[in-house]
């Protein structure tokens, strides 16, 4: 065995600084053997600043774009529509989609030809493509004798897709290629996190038992290609990220196990909470 090599530290302290105004410069020399000296750009710096103001600049611009919740009133305003050409051509089209994702969580891409694989194509612009036990791509069609509910010819209730994945993907990708002929066919879409926002203000109990109660979302089945699976992932409704701020919603009735393994006094308070939540 080789013997390890001696590391040496450097004291996160300096003997002086100085900053030179014509240059628009910091330099400094650290107090350490050697006299290491570094010279850091003011507008790198002032960049970098803690002050409170500049800490929620950088995190609503930068790191992420602030969301803005909508409620059924503000639906139109909060829509927007962008074209498939410009989005594949164009990177500014591109980055306002993508942003207006972040912001609304919702977006309408039009005159997307329709064939196979073309949102592929979009998604191909962005990253790679999440793969689920469904594969990397969905048909969904109505089928006879079916236990997954995305293929009956019945409305769907109000949902969000693969509770069951601890790694679940941030974005679908809808496309529609062949109408169907019937009064229905349309999509509901409701702002989850301006109910869960809606709750934390004025139900917080019941916003607290749907945050914190660990749910059992499940999924089990075959598709007519690959293995069997059963996917199980432990939950609350609404997650919260480090700084308690809403992250995500897992809801879907359909796809929440028939085991819910809390202690009893947990069960009636947050069915109770749900039935606040729909």
């Amino acid at each position: 065995m080789s013997r390890p090599a001696k590391r040496k530290l450097l004291k996160i302290s300096f003997s002086h600084s100085q900053f030179d105004g014509a240059q628009k410069v910091l330099k400094v020399t650290w107090n350490d053997n050697e006299k290491h000296k570094s010279v850091f750009d003011y507008e790198w710096l002032k960049a970098r600043n803690f002050s409170p103001q500049n800490r929620e600049h950088y995190l609503k611009t930068f790191y992420r774009p602030e969301k803005k919740l909508w409620s059924k009133a503000e639906f139109t305003n909060a829509l927007r529509f962008f074209d498939f050409a410009k989005i594949i051509e164009n990177d500014h089209e591109l980055h306002d989609w993508l942003n207006a994702l972040a912001i609304y969580g919702v977006a309408i891409i039009k005159n997307t030809p329709q064939t196979e694989g073309e949102a592929r194509k979009i998604a191909d612009r962005v990253g790679f493509i999440r793969k689920t036990h469904y594969g990397e791509e969905f048909m969904v069609k109505a089928k006879e004798g079916t236990s997954n509910v995305a293929y009956l010819s019945a409305p769907l209730q109000m949902h969000t897709d693969l509770p069951y994945y601890h790694y679940a993907p941030g974005v679908n990708l809808l496309h529609c290629l062949v109408q169907s002929k019937s009064s229905g066919a349309q999509n509901l879409l409701s702002d989850a996190f301006y109910v869960a926002n809606l709750m934390k203000n004025e139900y917080p109990a019941e916003f607290e038992s749907l945050s914190t109660v660990l749910v059992n979302w499940t999924d089990i089945g075959k598709e007519e290609t690959g293995p069997p699976f059963h996917s199980i992932y432990r939950a609350p409704m609404i997650c919260l990220d480090y700084e308690k701020q809403l992250e995500r919603i897992n809801h879907s009735i359909p796809q929440r196990d028939s085991f819910f393994t809390v202690p009893m006094h947990e069960v009636k308070r947050w069915y109770k909470a749900l039935a606040k939540f729909i």
